[in-house]
């Protein structure tokens, strides 16, 4: 579910990409504020169908008119206490009705509404619906919605329905047997359905349906002789004449098109010559015309145009910033006939530009902010034929601007926020020959705006009395109906409930208080990866239990619920995952000890394991499918190795004085460093047998920080001058175990920091004028003083690698931020903010999708993301608004394509929430 209770913390750095956070679950529903948790609104004729919760009937699926009498349920798709959850993501509107899914506690299911009760119904039995992104697609002259389902026997496959029981079935089995054909990118064009997909000889491929069996078809297999393919085309986009995509081959991943035959799908342009591919960021269609941001050489993006031509694929752009320039083409806006698009051209800053569709005709359109200062010029819409957009001159902040398409036609529409604040301008809605948007004047808090491209039409319609009273915003979180505006709204006495207006400031109220029941937190904490999902602790209001989540409502459940009496605490210690399973050490309330678990992400199979007389596991390590770790008890240590069963736990090295230290997965095997009493320091090694676990050499110092990089394993050992440790390397042999550099006269030995290139990032080394960071690549002369910067001791933020690149929570002098290093004195330096503040991250930064995630140190804990760059360094949301306090959030967690992490707000207390990096 999106919901943004801070909706414009965006705005104030160039938007390269629209990640939005998104609550995942409300898991404890009891306590702060009273809400129905409203989404998903859609128009379907003259009424709003939306997703609400009731404690009569859990969340289900709603319809209003606009008015009190017409609001009404319209199916309890899991009858009882138990939600249907219609999914938001899971709904196309169509001329039938609108499909939905919904799940009735044992599978997803397809459903239809046409807005009434009586026209609400299942479409499905004994069929499952991929939770998740969910690809359909309706062909309207065949009156046909297709879509991706399970029946059983066949995996995840093509099915059609005409908006009836018997008119619902499996077009065709793809790929014969259980496995499924990972159907992606589902796409009307011609007529048909295009999508990609494997029937297990091909490879993923671009396929054709109708809806029959016979007209089920390959289309292309851009890749032959490549069966093992499994990403196939992608960015489809169906204009008038032609589907353009982007697909693998022996030329790389290349434009090509199709006009829907096999003899008329062909590669269009080999934009990166030989085996190399294009990085797209974006694409868009602009009339016949496909446009797309792509970058070919170390340059950085480019807008691209294509035809469906080679000679008509070409660069609009040529711009010198050896970096991402776009914010990506939207919104990407017709005006006249020239579209709109926002870029910075290291000259003139992030401004507004226009192109033609020839690179003659692509140019700065307007120099809000002149000289290199960024005006903005992200374009919202385009109103009475007049393009909007949100721009600064510099002494004004982010305002509403409007522009005829020419410099002089260009000017603000009024200065919400007067001064130099910005009005946090966002969500656009049409209602009739007005428009209405959210603003922030500086005194009222968030609220509705209504513009008619003037000054004096421009005012404000709204008066909550909460900072952050709309939720969501429009248009994704509203529906226009009879000349209305339906939307979630929250107020100190209902909390979050559906609201509407008219445009005007007595026409704007609460519609219907669906909910009465309470909403609270479940503090999720202690994050832990299995596979591509989610594992963590959370307090349902009853018992502190054990969840898991793939990143959506319906999948994340309860796999362990523990009985802790009036205590609510848990005490989780270390967690690896090894062979399909998730390991961890809890401890409850009352036991002495930590115990080791196990789970494979269900109920039945999330256990402990029995140590025997040992007290407790520490140092978990995965190496392969299985997992090594140490045990501590009175009498001796150990060194064990499991693969999840009672009868595959046992120790490989017994009777040890001290536990085992620095265990690390290297060559498939286990390598640890063991100080024993009665011996020198060593480095060993096991295959998980006792007798494979032998010595791999002998120390006079202890082994710290064992780190493997580059197919070799590099530790802290041994130096020339105690207490001067030295830089090691091993292969794995005795023979191979060799100093590569002794290091300063005196080293705080800080965890090492792995690029992807040959470096060795060596943090705090001490040396006489060359303090700082150190790097090598594993040889004396290749270790190097780099920058006086030193990790910030005592941080809980390790360093992390983005593209190469090296960030980390550094110290220089009194000063202490974010920085960046590729391995050399002039690529090292601060990361700031677009403002030029500097970034302190707090917990564990994250990266996916290939941005930087963290959150910064500061009463609000806000939410940031950055590229690397201060254009493209900005703040995403506050996880803890300052109205409420301060409270406690959790740390960012990256799990597959989706980032982690504990917010509030007032409707849903402290839960969890997630960022998706996948692009649209």
């Amino acid at each position: 579910m999106l919901r943004l209770l801070v909706l414009l913390a965006l705005l104030s750095a160039a938007p390269a990409f629209a990640f939005e956070p998104y609550l995942v679950k409300d898991i404890n529903p009891d306590f702060l504020s009273e809400g129905s948790d409203l989404d998903g609104f859609v128009q379907l004729g003259g009424s709003a169908v939306f997703a609400a919760t009731t404690a009569a009937e859990g969340r289900e699926i709603w319809a209003s008119d606009g008015t009190e009498a017409g609001t009404f349920l319209l199916a309890d798709t899991c009858p009882g206490e138990c939600s249907g959850n219609p999914g938001t993501t899971a709904i196309e509107v169509t001329p039938r009705g609108l499909f939905f899914a919904a799940h009735d506690g044992e599978e997803t299911a397809l459903w239809i509404t046409r807005g009434t009760p009586a026209s609400t119904f299942r479409l499905t039995e004994g069929v499952t619906i991929p939770r998740g992104v969910w690809w359909t697609a309706f062909v309207e002259a065949r009156g046909l919605l297709f879509f991706v389902a399970d029946g059983g026997a066949t995996g995840f496959e093509l099915w059609r329905s005409d908006g009836t029981p018997a008119g619902t079935f499996l077009v065709k089995d793809v790929r014969p047997g259980a496995s499924g054909s990972g159907i992606q990118e589902m796409w009307a064009f011609a007529g048909r359905i295009f999508f990609s997909a494997n029937d297990g000889a091909t490879g993923a491929s671009l396929w054709t349906s109708d809806g029959t069996a016979t007209g089920t078809a390959l289309i292309k297999d851009t890749w032959p002789g490549n069966a093992t393919d499994t990403e196939g085309p992608r960015r489809l986009h169906p204009s008038s004449r032609r589907l353009y995509f982007f697909a693998p081959g022996p030329k790389g991943r290349e434009l090509w098109a199709s006009d829907g035959t096999v003899r008329g799908t062909h590669l269009v342009a080999d934009l990166v010559p030989g085996s190399g591919s294009p990085v797209i960021s974006d694409a868009r269609l602009g009339g016949d015309r496909f446009f797309f941001v792509a970058q070919t050489d170390k340059q950085g993006e480019e807008l691209w145009t294509s035809d469906g031509t080679s000679r008509g694929t070409r660069k609009l752009t040529s711009f010198v910033k050896p970096q991402p320039f776009l914010t990506g083409l939207y919104p990407f806006l017709l005006l006249g006939n020239r579209f709109v698009f926002s870029a910075d051209d290291s000259v003139h800053g992030q401004e507004l530009w226009v192109t033609d569709g020839t690179a003659k005709g692509t140019r700065l359109l307007v120099d809000t902010f002149p000289g290199p200062g960024s005006g903005g010029g992200y374009p919202w819409q385009i109103y009475k034929g007049r393009l909007l957009f949100l721009g600064t001159d510099g002494r004004r902040g982010l305002e509403l601007w409007t522009t005829d398409g020419t410099p002089q036609g260009t000017r603000i529409v009024r200065d919400i926020c007067r001064g130099s604040c910005s009005s946090n301008i966002s969500s656009f809605a049409l209602l009739g020959d007005r428009l209405l948007f959210l603003a922030d004047d500086g005194r009222s808090g968030t609220e509705l705006w209504q513009t008619d491209g003037t000054a004096k039409g421009t005012f404000r319609v709204s008066d909550f009395e909460e900072r952050y009273a709309l939720v969501g915003g429009f248009p994704s979180h509203s529906a226009t109906v009879s000349g209305k505006i339906l939307f979630p709204a929250l107020d100190a006495v209902h909390g979050e409930e559906l609201w509407v207006t008219d445009g005007t400031r007595a026409g704007t109220r609460l519609l219907a208080d669906l909910n009465d029941a309470n909403r609270a937190g479940s503090f999720p904490r202690k994050f832990m990866r299995l596979g591509n999902e989610l594992v963590f602790t959370a307090h349902d209001g009853q018992h502190p239990g054990l969840w898991k989540s793939d990143g959506t409502a319906a999948g994340t459940t309860l796999l362990q619920a523990f009985d802790t009496g009036s205590n609510p605490n848990l005490e989780f210690g270390d967690w690896e995952e090894a062979g399909g399973l998730l390991y961890f050490q809890l401890r409850l309330p009352g036991e002495s000890f930590p115990i080791l678990w196990r789970t494979d992400g269900t109920s039945a199979g999330t256990f402990p394991l029995s140590l025997g007389d040992s007290r407790w596991a520490v140092d978990l390590r995965a190496v392969g499918d299985k997992l090594f770790f140490g045990s501590i008890d009175n009498d001796e240590n150990r060194l064990w190795v499991s693969d999840g069963t009672e009868e595959g736990t046992r120790p490989v090295l017994n009777g040890l004085s001290r536990s085992p230290r620095e265990l690390t997965s290297f060559q498939g095997q286990l390598f640890f460093a063991l100080e024993e009493i009665d011996g020198d320091p060593s480095l060993w090694k096991s295959d998980g047998t006792a007798a494979g676990t032998v010595k791999v050499r002998e120390f006079e110092w202890e082994l710290t920080h064992l780190t493997v990089h580059q197919g070799l394993l590099y530790f802290y050992a041994d130096g020339t001058q105690f207490p001067a440790p030295a830089l090691w390397r091993s292969d794995g042999t005795a023979a191979g175990t060799v100093k590569a550099a002794d290091l300063p006269s005196f080293s705080i030995q800080s965890p090492f920091a792995t690029s992807a290139g040959p470096l060795l990032f060596l943090w705090n080394v001490t040396a006489e004028g060359q303090q700082g960071l150190w790097v090598s690549d594993g040889t004396a002369a290749g270790t190097r003083w780099v920058s006086p910067v030193r990790l910030f001791q005592g941080s809980l933020t390790p360093p992390v690698v983005l593209d190469g690149v090296v960030y980390f929570f550094g110290q220089e002098g009194d000063r202490n931020t974010l920085w960046r290093s590729d391995g050399t004195p002039a690529g090292t330096y601060p990361v700031l903010s677009r403002d030029g503040l500097s970034l302190w991250p707090f917990d564990p930064m994250a990266v996916s999708g290939g941005l930087l995630f963290f959150v910064e140190s500061a009463t609000d804990l806000p939410l940031w993301r950055s590229d690397g760059t201060a254009a493209g360094s900005s703040m995403i949301r506050e996880l803890v608004p300052t109205f409420h306090g301060t409270g406690t959030a959790g740390a960012l967690f990256a799990v597959g394509p989706r980032v982690f992490f504990q917010a509030y707000d007032p409707a849903t207390g402290y839960e969890l929430w997630a960022i998706d990096t996948r692009e649209d």
